[in-house]
């Protein structure tokens, strides 16, 4: 999994090494999967606790997306993964250049790291969390699929509808014309293959919508 989602999912960030770990109850911090990384860097990581003064950590404890550098990238990323309403796991980026947290690229962090937590859900590595997922396997795949057809600033936009904002809202509060918006409104529709805002807005009810539930 971790493989894909450097190669595919963060391919546009130039990510060249990830890693994923998951909190336990006493404190420590355990790794689950990783890719890109050397052997002996990892298994430094293994079993660490969530209080170690490490930026990496502090995405769990702050529930935050962390940037920060390390020696030999450019940008190091982590985001904490709400499986059960808390953050009790995180993945981490290695980017080989530099890029600046702005606030479409946030959101879409934001947006895949809520749909890689509903992923987790069904992981076997985490059954004995007590959230349950509310879709079949199925759909959240048909629903993952088409909101990777979306770019970041229409991940966003698709965020504000969600929320009930209206397109001269949306322009406001995104800095763009409201012309600008209808056409990303348009091409959203397109993409996700629906005729109008509801519907729009149901493809992220479905995925983060029901987690929230849980």
């Amino acid at each position: 999994m971790c493989q894909f989602i450097a190669l595919r999912t963060f391919a546009f960030l130039h990510c060249d090494a990830l890693y994923l770990s998951q909190l336990n109850l006493d404190g420590n911090i355990r790794l689950i999967e990783g890719y890109g990384f050397p052997k002996d860097e990892i298994a430094q990581w293994r079993d660490s606790h969530i209080q170690e003064p490490f930026p990496f950590k502090e995405a769990l404890r702050k529930d935050s997306i962390i940037w920060h550098g390390k020696s030999g990238t450019k940008t190091v990323v982590t985001l904490p993964l709400d499986i059960v309403g808390a953050p009790i796991a995180s993945i981490r980026l290695l980017l080989t250049k530099e890029v600046q947290p702005s606030t479409e690229l946030m959101a879409f962090l934001t947006t895949i790291g809520n749909v890689i937590s509903l992923r987790l859900s069904h992981d076997p590595r985490f059954k004995g969390c007590p959230f349950i997922a509310r879709l079949d396997s199925s759909e959240i795949v048909d629903v993952e699929s088409r909101l990777h057809l979306l770019s970041a600033r229409q991940l966003r936009v698709l965020e504000l509808i969600h929320e009930g904002r209206t397109n001269a809202v949306i322009a406001k509060e995104l800095g763009f014309s409201e012309s600008t918006v209808r056409q990303e409104t348009i091409r959203i529709y397109e993409k996700l293959e629906v005729s109008g805002r509801r519907e729009a807005a149901d493809h992220l009810n479905r995925l983060v919508g029901s987690a929230a539930e849980a």
